[in-house]
């Protein structure tokens, strides 16, 4: 294969690429409409536990963005926010942890029954540390991940 006949695979695998990901944006209704959410947070399991992370707290590091927002709290809504926190102690002296916030709406499929879908999702590994601070940090990251999730919110739902 020649360069140029390379090139002219490449830029239209590129194409067709960007033309499946546009048509499933334009299928994918993201942000727009939602007007309000619940929160789900994953159990912590053991571990998560024996590093003092609760479920209690990952609810508030997200309810305290969201109440200064106008993205709403309803624990009816179809719409929800996601929490999961994997935890790994390691020996006695850190742990470890994956942190992810998820946005799950009601979606419909083309037989037309409705599912939860992802329409946001972030995550961070959070290394080791001193223990003494690592409620606070995974609670931080937790804020954090919810300020994002408002922000691009927002920008699909100005007023």
């Amino acid at each position: 294969m020649t360069c140029k006949a390379r090139s002219t695979l490449l830029v239209g695998v590129l194409g067709l690429g960007v033309l499946v990901a546009d048509t499933a944006r334009a299928q994918d209704p993201g942000f727009l409409g939602v007007k309000d959410v619940h929160i789900v947070v994953e159990d912590l399991g053991q571990e998560g536990r024996a590093c003092n992370v609760t479920e209690d707290g990952i609810d508030a590091a997200i309810r305290l963005p969201l109440d200064a927002s106008r993205l709403r709290l309803n624990e009816k809504s179809a719409d929800f926010i996601y929490a999961n926190v994997s935890v790994r102690r390691r020996d006695d002296v850190e742990c470890v942890a994956y942190v992810s916030l998820s946005l799950y709406r009601r979606l419909s499929t083309p037989e037309g029954q409705f599912v939860p879908g992802a329409v946001w999702h972030k995550g961070i590994v959070m290394g080791g540390g001193a223990m003494s601070d690592f409620v606070q940090r995974v609670d931080q990251r937790i804020g954090d991940l919810t300020k994002q999730l408002i922000a691009e919110w927002i920008k699909a739902n100005p007023r």
